[in-house]
């Protein structure tokens, strides 16, 4: 399987998981209209620091609802505040890599 196939995967669950949510072509139009306003090199940093902060908001507002035993949400949120913290450590350390070598 290659990258586009995985992100096409990814797009179809993440479009079925907001069905669930209510979220309408109105709300995802917004937000594409947001990330068009930024230079496509930093499109994905402003997403991806924008998804960490949801993210971010939503464990804190669970663990005060749950004691994360057996919770299946708090291992979700495990795995996704481990993937959100290796990339932003990620493109921080390329930030500085390429602001020292430029």
């Amino acid at each position: 399987m290659n990258v586009d196939d995985e992100v096409r995967g990814a797009l179809a669950q993440i479009e079925s998981a907001a069905a669930l949510y209510a979220v309408t072509e109105h709300h995802i139009s917004r937000y594409q209209s947001v990330l068009s306003g930024y230079h496509p090199a930093d499109r994905d940093t402003y997403a991806c620091a924008r998804l960490d902060a949801i993210l971010t908001r939503t464990a804190f507002d669970h663990r005060t609802e749950c004691d994360g035993v057996g919770c299946r949400t708090c291992d979700g949120l495990h795995e996704a505040l481990t993937v959100a913290v290796a990339s932003v450590r990620t493109m921080l350390d390329s930030d500085e890599g390429r602001s020292t070598h430029d």
